[in-house]
């Protein structure tokens, strides 16, 4: 099984990457032609090796991670109940006390849930009518402060900066009985951290709200069993690369290598190469750690589109 590449802070809805799926984006040098690759060659530390491959928690979930982490190497029961991101990832390898772990999680149960879908808008640019009225989220209930901190996007915003615009949304299930002043009132404008948002709480939708269990295997008890861990699972040795695939890669150690469609069959080959390397010993969407004249590399391989 393939551990879950590491998370890495995106602007959902802002970044210009939205335009990316499945492995595919439209460039900006993409004008030139229909489709092709993109090929970036890094090279790591060792310290910068054990990130790529070591999954952290969202900040959010830091507290919670930890605790279950605890819970699963003392041999409790590691359980967690949401129907949001759950806070560890399926297969994922994690640092705890100074051992590496590898993380395994199943679904306990799933029940029902209904939610409401709340709905959070900015627009620098666009002021509030001169009777609107605008309420501190302060002021809200409990009920309403907590649905509109769990969908605003905190570690996004924080990573990405404050953008001139943004929209977000998502499910939130209400505490049963719960006071609320969103819910029924169409759209308010709330003021939060010295900004202004249109904010609402929308139709209801059904969501499935699991228990997660977890347990954990230790892959290593410190930091240089770890690496030891990695080179021989995730390292692939490429010193044997036919001359053209090798000046493909030796030029992507200096700069991006960016082919169009037909590729050069360098760069083809290459392509072939990599994408032959088994699954298991990837760490990411056509992410991969390579060996090359004793030197760590991460190659990263997009297919673009027009």
């Amino acid at each position: 099984m393939v551990p879950t590449p590491p998370r890495r802070s995106l602007l959902a809805g802002v970044a210009a990457g939205a335009a990316a799926l499945a492995g595919c984006a439209a460039l900006p040098f993409s004008d030139r032609c229909s489709a092709g690759y993109t090929l970036d060659v890094t090279r790591l530390t060792d310290g910068e090796m054990i990130d790529v491959v070591v999954d952290e928690p969202p900040e959010p979930h830091a507290d919670t991670a930890s605790d279950l982490l605890d819970a699963a190497v003392d041999g409790d029961a590691a359980m967690y109940t949401t129907y949001r991101e759950p806070p560890l990832e399926d297969v994922s390898l994690v640092v705890h006390g100074g051992a590496y772990y590898r993380v395994e999680r199943s679904i306990a149960r799933t029940r029902e849930r209904t939610a409401r879908m709340i709905e959070i808008e900015f627009d620098r640019a666009a002021t509030p009518a001169p009777d609107a009225t605008v309420v501190p989220l302060s002021d809200f209930p409990e009920a309403d402060r907590e649905a509109f901190r769990a969908t605003y996007p905190a570690e996004k915003l924080a990573a990405a900066g404050h953008p001139e615009s943004f929209s977000t949304g998502g499910p939130h299930v209400y505490p049963d009985g719960a006071d609320s002043q969103l819910v029924g009132s169409g759209e308010l404008y709330v003021r939060y951290d010295n900004h202004t948002y249109r904010v609402s709480a929308g139709e209801t939708r059904a969501v499935e709200e699991h228990t997660y269990r977890y347990t954990v295997t230790e892959v290593a008890a410190d930091r240089d069993g770890f690496l030891a861990f990695v080179r021989e699972r995730f390292v692939v040795p490429l010193d044997d690369l036919p001359e053209a695939e090798a000046a493909v890669f030796d030029r992507a150690t200096e700069e991006t290598v960016s082919e169009c469609e037909p590729l050069s069959e360098g760069f083809a080959d290459l392509v072939h190469h990599l994408r032959s390397i088994p699954e298991e010993r990837r760490t990411g969407y056509r992410e991969w750690l390579v060996a090359r004249n004793g030197r760590t590399y991460r190659v990263d391989l997009m297919e673009f589109v027009a």
